[in-house]
């Protein structure tokens, strides 16, 4: 969640950017976000940054090892 006087700025961006690093530092194969109490304007972000509806109540995203 980015606070209403950050959104605009990247912040998301650059939070789920730390996230997805983090997990392929890690050597996870994918990430999970909750759709729970999410609004349309966070599922459309995460949608346009290649996540897709999962099992459940989340929506997900394969990590990339380089």
């Amino acid at each position: 969640m980015v606070a209403p006087a950050d959104q605009g700025r990247h912040v998301g961006h650059a939070l789920l950017d730390w996230a997805e690093g983090y997990g392929t530092s890690r050597g996870l194969e994918r990430i999970e976000v909750s759709r729970t109490g999410a609004d349309e304007q966070a599922l459309d972000f995460y949608r346009r940054r290649g996540y897709l509806d999962a099992d459940g109540d989340a929506l997900a995203r394969t990590l990339t090892h380089r």
